[in-house]
C-alpha cells in the first residue's frame, strides 16, 4: 500500500535508394537528439477502451511498441518500428515486448484488424492518426508528449524476462494501467483530474477506469511505483498534499495526484521546470530569470492550415482560445483572420518548433502588430483582437 505525503512516484533486409536515404536521415535526426519523445494524440487515448476495446494487457504492449517508432522528418514517410538500428521483424517484436511468438501472434493480428498497427513491404508502423514520432500534420495539435526513454525504462523495470508467464502478463497489464491514466491528466499541470478539472480521488479514478470499489488500484500503483523508485531513485506518480494547516486538509479532494513530467508532459518546458522543482527539488531549474527568457511559439490551426507566432508569453491555451472566440477578427501585420476560422491552438518551445511542424509550414510565421488601439482588445500584445 502507498502512504505518506508522497504517493510514490509511479514510475517510470533490402531497401530502395529512397528508403536508404530516409534511413540515413533518421539516424542523423536521432544523433541530433530530435527523437526524445513520441506524440500520443488525444482522440486515440480517449477512445482506447470504448471504441477499440483495448485491454490493459494490450495497452502495455502497445505503449512499448510506440516507444520504438523511428523519428520521421516529413509527413509523407512512416514512423516504422525499429530495433537495434533496423526496421523491426516479428522476431524483433518478441524481443521488444519480451513475449513469445505464440503470445505475439494474436496481439499483432488484433492490432492490424483494428487498424492501429499497419505494415507494408518495408516494415511495421503505427497508424499516424493515433501516434507519431517526428513531424505532425496540421490539425494534430492535441496530444501528450511521452518520453521514449521513460517508456522503455518503465517497461524494462516492470516486465522482466525472468518472470513466469502469469507474472509477466500481470506486469504488462500494470504498464497498461499507466497508459490508462494519460487521458485524465491535466496538460498544464500533469495532475489527474475529473471532467471538471477538479482533483480526482482514488475511488473516482477506479470508477472512470472501469474498476469496482474493491479493485486494488492503490496497491498496484504502489507496487509499480516502488519498483521504479528502487531502480531509478524516482517515482512515477506523486501524491501531494497542501502545505501548512488548511481547512478541509483531510479531504481527499485536497490531494493532487501528479504523473512524473519526465515520463509524459504536454505543456512548455518552463512549466515543466517549475513542476520539477516542486517534485524533485531542482531549484536551479525554476529560477524566474530562466522562466521569463525562454521563448515559446503559439501554433494556430486556421481553416485547416497551420500558422505560428513566436512569443515570450506562457499562454493558457484554453483561456486564449475562449478569448479569441469572444471577438470577430484576429489580426497580425502579415495576415488577418475571422476568429470563427480558428480551429485549435497549442504552445510549444521555440527551440523545438521544427520537431512539431513540417517544413512546408515554416513560411506561415505570423508577426504581431507594432501598435495597438487600446479601445480594442490586444491579448498579451501578440494577438490583436477586434
Amino acid at each position: 500500500m502507498i502512504n505518506g505525503t508522497v504517493y510514490q512516484e509511479f514510475m517510470g533486409n533490402s531497401y530502395s535508394r529512397e528508403l536508404e536515404h530516409q534511413l540515413r536521415k533518421d539516424k542523423l535526426a536521432m544523433s541530433k537528439g530530435k527523437s526524445k519523445f513520441i506524440f500520443l494524440f488525444d482522440t486515440f487515448q480517449q477512445s482506447l477502451k470504448e471504441q477499440y476495446n483495448i485491454t490493459e494487457y494490450d495497452l502495455g504492449l502497445l505503449l512499448n511498441m510506440m516507444a520504438h517508432q523511428r523519428f520521421r522528418e516529413h509527413e509523407e514517410t512512416q514512423s516504422y518500428i525499429h530495433y537495434k538500428g533496423k526496421r523491426a521483424t516479428v522476431k524483433d517484436l518478441q524481443s521488444i515486448l519480451k513475449i513469445t511468438y505464440a503470445q505475439l501472434k494474436p496481439f499483432k493480428k488484433q492490432m492490424l484488424e483494428k487498424n492501429i498497427l499497419q505494415e507494408d513491404e518495408h516494415g511495421m508502423f503505427l497508424n499516424e492518426e493515433f501516434t507519431t514520432r517526428g513531424k505532425m500534420t496540421a490539425g494534430k495539435e492535441q496530444y501528450n508528449r511521452v518520453f521514449v526513454n521513460g517508456v522503455t525504462k518503465v517497461y524494462d523495470v516492470i516486465v522482466k524476462d525472468s518472470m513466469d508467464a502469469k507474472e509477466k502478463k500481470q506486469a504488462i497489464k500494470d504498464v497498461g494501467l499507466l497508459f490508462s491514466l494519460f487521458p485524465f491528466m491535466n496538460k498544464e499541470t500533469n495532475q489527474l483530474v475529473d471532467e471538471n478539472f477538479n482533483n480526482i480521488t482514488m475511488n473516482e479514478l477506479k470508477s472512470k477506469l472501469g474498476f469496482g470499489r474493491n479493485h486494488p488500484l492503490e496497491e498496484r500503483l504502489g507496487r509499480i511505483n516502488q519498483a521504479f523508485y528502487d531502480s531509478t531513485g524516482k517515482y512515477l506518480i506523486y501524491k501531494l498534499e497542501p502545505v501548512g494547516i488548511q481547512e478541509g486538509r483531510t479531504n481527499k479532494k485536497a490531494f493532487r495526484l501528479i504523473i512524473n513530467p519526465r515520463l509524459v508532459f504536454s505543456t512548455t518546458n518552463n512549466k515543466v521546470s517549475k513542476l520539477d522543482a516542486e517534485l524533485f527539488g531542482d531549484s536551479e531549474t525554476s529560477k524566474e530569470s530562466e522562466v521569463t527568457t525562454e521563448s515559446n511559439t503559439l501554433l494556430l490551426v486556421i481553416n485547416n492550415d497551420l500558422f505560428f507566432i513566436k512569443t515570450n508569453n506562457n499562454y493558457n491555451v484554453t483561456t486564449t482560445l475562449e478569448k479569441i472566440q469572444e471577438h470577430s477578427i484576429l489580426e497580425f501585420q502579415n495576415n488577418k483572420f475571422k476568429t470563427s476560422e480558428v480551429q485549435n491552438i497549442s504552445l510549444v518551445e521555440t527551440s523545438e518548433l521544427e520537431n512539431y511542424i513540417d517544413k512546408k509550414y515554416l513560411k506561415n510565421e505570423l508577426t504581431a502588430l507594432d501598435s495597438y488601439d487600446f479601445n480594442k482588445d490586444s491579448f498579451y500584445k501578440d494577438l490583436y483582437l477586434n
